[in-house]
């Protein structure tokens, strides 16, 4: 955790979770670092800042405006499973495709300018206790998780 702390600078997110489940996240710009504790038992992160500091310097309301939709919706699967939530639930959330195009399961949108345009490119599941990590490579609607262990 001190190496992460210390390294974590510019527009980085580190989310930890050790097999007793325990959450930590560590959100950065370039001057420093929050370390983020989880919000009724869950801990969700998208593209944009969570911590108030950060927000004025944000510039994912004007790149990226779909990504507090998208966290939004994953606290809204993830509270409806409230402490039954399995890695096979978290890859239909990661698939979900609400909103859309603004969805959590994100496809380019052909109404955007093309700089402007973006997808999932991988999705990730882990079951730290189980020493598993469940990753699908493109948009997990797409594409299968392939599991890994340790």
């Amino acid at each position: 955790m001190d190496i992460l702390k210390e390294s974590a600078r510019g527009f980085v997110y580190y989310h930890l979770v050790d097999e007793a489940g325990n959450m930590a996240g560590i959100e950065s710009i370039d001057s420093g670092y929050t370390l983020m504790e989880p919000e009724n038992g869950m801990m969700v992160h998208a593209n944009h800042y969570e911590t108030e500091a950060y927000k004025k310097t944000d510039l994912a309301y004007t790149y990226i405006p779909d990504s507090f939709g998208r966290a939004d919706r994953l606290r809204e699967l993830i509270s409806s499973a409230a402490g039954s939530v399995t890695p096979e639930m978290m890859m239909e959330f990661l698939a979900d495709h609400k909103n859309r195009p603004d969805s959590i399961c994100s496809h380019v949108d052909e109404s955007k300018p093309p700089e402007m345009a973006s997808m999932s490119l991988s999705s990730l599941v882990m079951a730290p206790k189980e020493r598993k990590m469940f990753v699908a490579f493109g948009p997990p609607c797409e594409n299968t998780y392939q599991e890994y262990v340790l």
